[in-house]
């Protein structure tokens, strides 16, 4: 049996000494790929993002997770344009 300082290092996905609205929003971001259901957390990304920026904490990390959030919400708008677009078309025939 291992001694308690042998033991390995706990992993942490959202990394050590994040802020609470910095890991908000990565969560959030995870959240929205899900497809067409993670458009409803899309918004909510954005909030926490925001939070983050106006509270001052990494500008880089905060400039991914608008990054990642835009691309992801172009991804679930063309997501729902194409459930829109499938039956209009099949209808046409």
């Amino acid at each position: 049996m291992k001694r308690p300082d042998e033991r390995e290092k706990a992993y942490s996905i959202f990394g050590p000494k994040r802020a609470l609205s910095e890991s908000a929003a990565w969560a959030s971001v995870v959240y929205s790929l899900v497809p067409l259901v993670g458009i409803v957390f899309v918004p909510v990304s954005i909030i926490f993002a925001t939070v983050s920026f106006i509270r001052g904490n990494e500008i880089k990390v905060t400039f991914k997770l608008f990054l990642a959030t835009l691309v992801i919400l172009c991804a679930q708008l063309g997501l729902w344009w194409l459930l829109y677009l499938i039956p209009t078309l099949s209808e046409q025939r």
